[in-house]
């Protein structure tokens, strides 16, 4: 994790407003001062400069936001995915002759909890690290006990089904653990948080030249732009503010296997 998404987003988005305000007067003063050494058609390339960076945030925001929404949309999926191929391994595993039959889906109901338990230790660092070593370890067994099962002539014809689906499970155990690591990069970050300045400054600037502060505009203007961050950061980070990874279908599949 690095510094950036170390910081609260709501603390971030409050401290980007609050500098959006500052280069939007700072704008303005710096325009007032040097308004009379600007002409019309000075004015009239520092509109197309500043419509040309308006144009440039916009871009970037659609970029952003795309990108935070896209691995949002990757990480709830990859729940889904992960529930029902939970489910198709314990099914399937009824169909192994008894007393294997027991064995494997008694496993997989521990592999389905401690699922659940990763789930559930969200922002929790340690919680997330111990259920995602339980996750491994419930593994290790499963393959195990299955490989003890290969020397059972009953077992020959379903074990290839039932190793296929535990396969998939180790599978969608790495991608869930990736897709959570899958972050927008900090370049982009940068980017984005410095054309955002940038375009209010311009904002400032362009009131100053006209001498008219125009502070309702500016701020609610700083203020959309703010909040359109704050949904972005919020998509990109699953286990924090008003956006959360949904992990009803594990909750589900837990409930039905009781």
């Amino acid at each position: 994790m690095n510094y950036f998404d170390a910081i609260h987003h709501v603390l971030l988005c409050l401290a980007a407003l609050a500098l959006c305000l500052g280069m939007t007067a700072l704008g303005y003063r710096l325009a007032s001062r040097m308004s009379r050494t600007f002409d019309q058609d000075d004015r009239g390339v520092i509109d197309m400069i500043h419509g040309s960076l308006l144009g440039l945030l916009a871009l970037l925001l659609g970029f952003s936001f795309a990108m935070s929404a896209g691995r949002f949309d990757t990480r709830r999926q990859l729940v889904l995915d992960e529930a029902n191929a939970l489910g198709t391994a314990v099914l399937r595993s009824e169909l192994l002759p008894a007393p294997h039959d027991t064995a494997i889906r008694t496993t997989l109901l521990r592999y389905v909890d401690a699922r659940v338990q990763f789930a559930e230790a969200g922002t929790d660092p340690q919680a997330a690290l111990a259920a995602e070593q339980l996750s491994i370890r419930i593994h290790r067994e499963i393959w195990d006990t299955l490989k003890s099962f290969a020397a059972d002539p009953r077992s020959l014809g379903v074990l290839p089904m039932v190793a296929t689906s535990i396969n998939e499970l180790i599978d969608l155990q790495a991608k869930r653990a990736a897709s959570l690591d899958n972050h927008v990069p900090l370049i982009v970050w940068a980017l984005l948080f410095g054309a955002t300045f940038a375009g209010v400054f311009g904002l400032g600037f362009r009131c100053g030249l006209a001498r008219r502060r125009l502070s309702f505009a500016t701020t609610f203007f700083s203020l959309l732009l703010c909040t359109v961050l704050f949904v972005v950061i919020d998509l990109d980070r699953p286990f924090r503010g008003l956006v959360k990874i949904s992990h009803q279908p594990l909750l589900d599949l837990q409930k039905s296997l009781r």
